[in-house]
């Protein structure tokens, strides 16, 4: 959006880039990624555009960018979003079943921050966490769905949580007549085979 008039931004001013900026273009020919970064505005400039006839200069201390004055916000404001953004997103997937504040993290390898393992969502195995499982981690052979998908079964046995739980709806998928008693004694014979611990009751 054009910024006809002069911003309202002062020298020292200490800002962040909008959500919807993110990073910050190349400066010789090295991306910055500054989403979480606090600048401090140096001053401003003239641009020549009569559709957008300033920049705001901000710095880290080393270097300089040139920005729409919109793809800033005062650092206060950004901290006051994130906080708002974050108690959203728990909202949203505590009420969809996702049980997010109680979900297992896992710091990244790349930036080190916590996130939630692909594999898992709230304790419940993702579609990503079931592609990289074996054919011999899940209890049942794949159905139509799932070779869609290319995911290699149905019900995984990876923990023995699952595995147990395999059981139980192997179980309540016969008496539904989704599959046959024969199959329901392989999954049986399965999970046990995986899982020695379930087969003598420990």
């Amino acid at each position: 959006m054009a910024t006809t008039k002069r911003p309202a931004w002062r020298k020292g001013d200490r800002v962040m880039l909008a959500e919807h900026k993110g990073v910050i273009p190349p400066y010789d020919g090295k991306p910055f990624v500054l989403r979480d970064t606090v600048l401090t505005v140096s001053h401003l400039t003239g641009t020549g555009s009569r559709r957008n006839p300033w920049h705001v200069v901000v710095t880290d201390g080393e270097h300089f960018w040139h920005l729409d004055p919109d793809d800033v916000v005062s650092a206060e404001t950004h901290s006051t979003m994130k906080q708002t953004a974050a108690r959203d997103l728990d909202a949203w997937l505590e009420r969809h079943g996702y049980h997010h504040a109680r979900a297992r993290k896992i710091a990244s390898p790349i930036t080190g921050r916590e996130l939630f393992p692909t594999s898992e969502r709230g304790h419940h195995i993702t579609t990503a966490g079931r592609l990289i499982l074996a054919a011999d981690q899940f209890a049942l052979p794949p159905g139509p769905e799932e070779k869609r998908r290319g995911i290699k079964g149905r019900l995984p046995i990876d923990t023995i949580k699952r595995a147990r739980n395999a059981l139980a709806r192997a179980a309540q998928m016969k008496k539904r007549g989704h599959i046959s008693a024969g199959q329901l004694a392989a999954a049986q014979r399965k999970v046990h085979a995986a899982w020695p611990s379930i087969a003598s009751g420990a």
